[in-house]
């Protein structure tokens, strides 16, 4: 019974570090992350330039956009980011690119400080408009 117990020790460290470490935190990349707006209306898919989002390092994110019936759609993006505990946001004005078919490049971003900052994707269908967000803690 030991010698078994301890071969499966054996396989499952083995398996986790084959693996790699998205196996451990359920196999999502921590640079790509899947949004709905607060309304539910449009998914948006993020990715993450770089390895990890650092304080004081420029990075973009890419942003693919769809109706969440699935619906055909003129969209638009509009960002921003802001620290709500400290009343101010980026010190760069971010750029938004369209790259067609829904699709969007987000570039000249940087978060200047360490603390929690929210991002928001303000996504835009003729007059109406729907936020998608998220909080992230940087070190």
């Amino acid at each position: 019974m030991k010698t078994f117990l301890g071969g499966l020790t054996v396989v499952c460290l083995a398996l986790f570090v084959w693996a790699g470490p998205d196996a451990a935190n359920g196999g999502e990349d921590p640079l790509v992350k899947t949004l709905l707006s607060n309304d539910g209306t449009y998914r948006l898919t993020l990715e993450f330039s770089g390895a990890e989002l650092v304080v004081r390092d420029l990075f973009e994110v890419g942003v693919r956009m769809e109706r969440s019936d699935g619906g055909k759609a003129d969209l638009q993006l509009a960002f921003d980011a802001r620290m709500p505990e400290h009343g101010h946001g980026m010190n760069r004005e971010a750029e938004v690119s369209s790259e067609g078919g829904g699709t969007f490049a987000v570039s000249n971003l940087l978060l200047h400080m360490p603390g929690l900052w929210e991002l928001y994707f303000d996504v835009t269908e003729g007059a109406i408009c729907e936020r998608a967000q998220f909080s992230i803690d940087l070190d």
